[in-house]
């Protein structure tokens, strides 16, 4: 802070009480860097600043180049609306400096503009989202950078037990997006939000962080850091460390234990990790049309292990990615998947990424249920507030503990309210419950926020068709293949509402693509089953289950409550493969 008082120039309002710049009333958003050249500015006005001098004071912690402090300059006369070619403020001399040329008049902080200020107890707050930070860099291939480092912004902050964190899936989205804060803040139900921006230069790294008040758009708190790579670790702690202390949040002793200790990476293997991060997240976000950049992840993961073999953050990120790429066709990454998250949690047992990734591959691929709801358990210790809610709701449903599979699908959307993926879960949550309205209301909301995703289409033609409005169903199931190009899950659900219908023939051409897709890629054999209990072709369909198993289909974790194959239920040897999977 720089003290009670406010500098103004024409309609322009520096005030200091609150950090925070003000232009014909509108708040200009400044980063502290530029606020922090624009004070000393105007404190120094009527003489040249020499480029050494303005760098020494502002950038004194460490070294920068004078590159930065002409970008912050470029940003100042940005936001001031100020033409370097006929300065009414900031005027460059050439070869020397800068010289601030407007008259400044100095009052006391006016208490309209003056926010609350830090640690006033009645700030505290339990609910917020990191925005993407921005690059500013100055070089788009650095973009992995901002976003990597906005990713693991939100997975330190949300080992805050007492703050809702939302999920990266929703802040993501606000990338780019100029819109109100306090706008993004009800969309995202939140009491604060953070943005800022994040820079590399060689193995310097620095995040500007600024946190807002969303219901009065007040600028509560700014801080700017700077480290080595090496060190981005502690970096990134020591920022969430802050964020709860100036939203009055207590952190437990454990807690603040795992936001203190933080061991120093190998910095090339940290850039790898990053870029891992970076093409992972752009797949996931995308599927199943992007798993190819999954599996560029792969490469990153793998040169940053090469680099540090004990990189613990680096083997849980190789262990999600091919647990991704596993439950989009390739089944037989599952043990890959499985060696990378122990292996991270050997290194690291406080990593809650890794333990639920293996919680899930516990429950899909092993069926071990016992064992995944004990990692999930400890990955939402570590991260209560997380997305990790999502995959132990998909557990408990499987199981039939259905109740408590909704409450926790309902927290993950809590926490990540823009993820299509969770959205529709929740809805087959609902029709796996017997609760296809439920299921039918819900979907149709997502469908209508993401018209153009073939997802959502499929989830809702299955609650049509649980409802019993089969026409309808077909309907939005050959919409969800249009705009999926075909997808074997709306395929075998299509064929399976079909023969429901009635309509026998159409729904054995189905069966018929299905085959066919299968000569060239992966067709779980489940999915055939449900095709062929919709045809009450029960022999066929206790082949392909049987199959199924012996394959470890991970679909197969839901035969318990699947009601697409109510109709092989009363012959016995449904409950024998029940008992065989673990589900009896």
């Amino acid at each position: 802070m720089f003290g009670n008082a406010s500098y103004i120039f024409d309609d322009v309002c520096v005030d200091l009480q609150t950090c925070r710049v003000f232009k014909s009333g509108n708040d200009l958003r400044l980063e502290p860097k530029a606020l922090d050249v624009l004070v000393f500015l105007i404190e120094h006005r009527g003489r040249v600043i020499e480029k050494d001098e303005l760098l020494g004071a502002v950038w004194k912690e460490a070294f920068v180049s004078e590159n930065a402090m002409t970008r912050v300059i470029a940003q100042l006369r940005k936001a001031l609306g100020d033409d370097p070619r006929q300065a009414r403020y900031i005027k460059t001399v050439q070869t020397r400096g800068y010289l601030f040329v407007a008259d400044v008049e100095t009052r006391a902080t006016a208490p309209a503009l003056a926010a609350p200020r830090n640690g006033d107890s009645r700030l505290h707050v339990e609910s917020l989202a990191v925005l993407p930070l921005e690059n500013l860099s100055g070089d788009a291939a650095q973009e992995y950078f901002a976003d990597a480092m906005t990713d693991e912004l939100i997975t330190e902050l949300a080992k805050v037990s007492r703050l809702r964190v939302i999920s990266r899936t929703s802040a993501m989205r606000y990338k780019g997006v100029r819109k109100p804060l306090p706008e993004i803040a009800r969309e995202l139900n939140v009491e604060a939000i953070i943005e800022g921006s994040a820079w590399r230069a060689g193995r310097r790294v620095r995040i500007t962080a600024q946190l807002i008040h969303a219901a009065t758009d007040s600028h509560l708190w700014a801080e700017s850091y700077e480290r080595d790579l090496r060190d981005v670790i502690a970096l990134q702690r020591e920022v969430a460390r802050t964020i709860a202390r100036e939203v009055q949040i207590t952190l437990t002793p454990q807690e603040r234990a795992r936001l203190t200790v933080a061991e120093a990476v190998n910095p090339d293997a940290c850039d790898a990790y990053f870029k891992g991060v970076y093409h992972f997240q752009q797949g996931r976000d995308h599927l199943p049309a992007s798993l190819a950049l999954i599996k560029k992840s792969f490469a990153y993961f793998e040169r940053a292990l090469k680099l540090d073999p004990d990189y613990a953050q680096a083997h849980a990120g190789l262990a999600n990615a091919y647990r991704w790429l596993a439950a989009f066709g390739v089944p037989a990454l599952y043990p890959q998947a499985k060696a990378a998250a122990r292996r991270a949690i050997e290194l690291d047992e406080q990593l809650a990424e890794a333990h639920a990734v293996l919680g899930y591959i516990l429950f899909k691929r092993d069926w071990d249920f016992t064992g995944a709801e004990r990692e999930f358990h400890r990955a939402l210790e570590l991260a209560p507030h997380s997305i990790y809610h999502h995959g132990y709701a998909l557990l408990l449903s499987a199981l039939g503990r259905h109740d408590e599979a909704i409450a926790e699908i309902n927290l993950a959307e809590r926490g990540d309210p823009r993820s299509l993926t969770v959205k529709v879960n929740a809805g087959i949550l609902h029709i796996c419950a017997r609760r296809p309205e439920r299921a039918l209301e819900r979907l149709r909301e997502t469908v209508e926020l993401e018209p153009q995703v073939s997802l959502g289409h499929w989830a809702l033609g299955w609650a049509y068709s649980a409802c019993g409005d089969h026409e309808r169903a077909i309907q939005v199931l050959q919409e969800a293949i249009r705009l999926a190009g075909s997808g074997v899950f709306s395929v075998a659900n299509l064929a399976h509402t079909l023969a429901r219908a009635g309509r026998i023939n159409e729904a054995r051409h189905q069966l018929t693509k299905l085959l066919e897709m299968a000569d060239h890629s992966y067709v779980a054999p489940y999915s055939l089953a449900v095709i062929y209990a919709g045809l009450n072709e029960r022999e066929q369909a206790f082949a392909a289950l049987e199959r199924a198993r012996a394959e470890h289909d991970d679909l197969m974790t839901f035969l318990k409550v699947d009601p697409r194959l109510d109709s092989l239920r009363a012959d016995a040897r449904f409950a024998r493969l029940q008992r065989r999977v673990g589900l009896a």
